[in-house]
Order: C-alpha cells, then sequence, then structure tokens
C-alpha cells in the first residue's frame, strides 16, 4: 500500500503473503519520488538518527502539540506526526531547523548505542538502543536489530510457571538456543525436553512445539536464527 507523507515523501507498505511472521512487517519503507523514479533512502540512516522519539520528547518537554510545533517550524502536522513515528527521515535542512528551533546540536539526535568502529573490527549495542517486544508471555529483545545480515540474534525470557504454544518465528534455517538463567522446557518432536543454565541446542530440521518455565524466576535465554 502506498501512501503520502509530506512533501515529496511517500511511505510504501509490503505486506507478505507467506503466512510466516515477522518482526517488521507493520514497519514502512520511506522512499521519494523524483522524476518519476522511485528513490529509497539509505538503510543506515533511520539506524543512525534517532530522530521521532527525541523530537517527541522536545516537543512534549516544551508543552507543545504537533500542530503547534509544526506552525512553528512552517511543516505539516502530519509531517511531524510522521517524524516522529519513524515514518520519515527529514532532510539534513530539516532537521537543522528542528535542532535550531529546539537549541540542540544536530549531533543531539545522531544515536551512539551503537558505535562501530571499522579499525578495530567491532559492534557494541547498548540496552537502552535495542529493540523490545512480546509475544504472549514472552518478552524478545532484538539484538542489533538487522545490522548483521547473516545471523538473527534475540535475547528473550519466559516468566516463572509461564508456557506458550508454537515456534515463536518460523526459520529455514537453524536455530541455536542457549540458556542463561533459569530452566526452559522444550517439547520438540513429542519430547519435553530440561534446559538449565548453560545449556543450549542447535536445531536444523525440528522445531519447538511448546515452551514452558516451571520454576518460579524468569528464565533468560540467548536465541539466534542463522
Amino acid at each position: 500500500s502506498l501512501y503520502n507523507t509530506s512533501s515529496d515523501y511517500y511511505a510504501m507498505k509490503i505486506h507478505k503473503l507467506e503466512d510466516r511472521p515477522s518482526t517488521n512487517l507493520g514497519t514502512p519503507h520511506t522512499f521519494r519520488i523524483i522524476d518519476r523514479e522511485i528513490h529509497f533512502e539509505e538503510v543506515g540512516d533511520s539506524d543512525i538518527l534517532k530522530i521521532g522519539s527525541k523530537v517527541k520528547e522536545l516537543r512534549k518537554a516544551a508543552n507543545m502539540t504537533q500542530a503547534e510545533l509544526a506552525a512553528r517550524l512552517n511543516m505539516t502536522s502530519g509531517a511531524i506526526s510522521q517524524i516522529e513515528n519513524d515514518l520519515i527521515t527529514p532532510s539534513l535542512n530539516t532537521l537543522v531547523h528542528i535542532a535550531s528551533f529546539f537549541k540542540k546540536q544536530v549531533e543531539f539526535f545522531i544515536n551512539t548505542g551503537l558505535l562501530e568502529n571499522p579499525e578495530k573490527g567491532y559492534k557494541v549495542l547498548r540496552k537502552k538502543d535495542s529493540a523490545h517486544s512480546v509475544s504472549g508471555p514472552m518478552k524478545i529483545q532484538r539484538l542489533f536489530d538487522d545490522r548483521i545480515p547473516e545471523i538473527n540474534p534475540y535475547f528473550m525470557v519466559l516468566g516463572g510457571n509461564q508456557s506458550m504454544d508454537g515456534p515463536i518465528m518460523l526459520h529455514k534455517g537453524r536455530e541455536l538456543i542457549v540458556v542463561v538463567n533459569g530452566a526452559l522446557n522444550l517439547t520438540i518432536e513429542g519430547e519435553e525436553l530440561l534446559f538449565r543454565k548453560g545449556d543450549s541446542i542447535i536445531l536444523e530440521r525440528s522445531f519447538i512445539e511448546r515452551w514452558s518455565n516451571h520454576g518460579k524466576s524468569d528464565c533468560e535465554f540467548i536465541y539466534i536464527q542463522y
């Protein structure tokens, strides 16, 4: 589906036909139409610039509505809403204008949670900057958010005396689970297996039919698709 957001920005939602869950199914991907050609924004822009939450934070701190801020910036309230929800990334000129209005440096909007050092060859992700979601009783923290295309790592927490059926996310490749804290019961091919702290399992063709935590404390584990 395609809809206009502001000025020459549009947003497009790609609806999957496969019956598989997706962590970013509803996330619009932003692009511009220039001379009747579609130009997608650089993928890294939204990772580096954490515009939306910071604009919203500054606006609320100033006790302003989206309409009031839009009027002061000579923008539409719809554009402000799209920026705050990270559906569009403002141009550099717009970002400078926003920063100037709130008396902030442009660097204020740059996300330093992910530190990439090409010379040392490592990446760091701070807990506060990772994506969190909930699937039933399971808390899911996405690690590095698609920045490592070969693997999909997650940190998961299953509450005490909680269970859930079926695979959390279907995956065509292998899956690795490492229990970090507590105990985890997994039902695989009709058999319930117990995994304690430090235990791990690799799934090559099987899938998990049921996740259970029979203890009182949370069970924490690393789940990696690769």
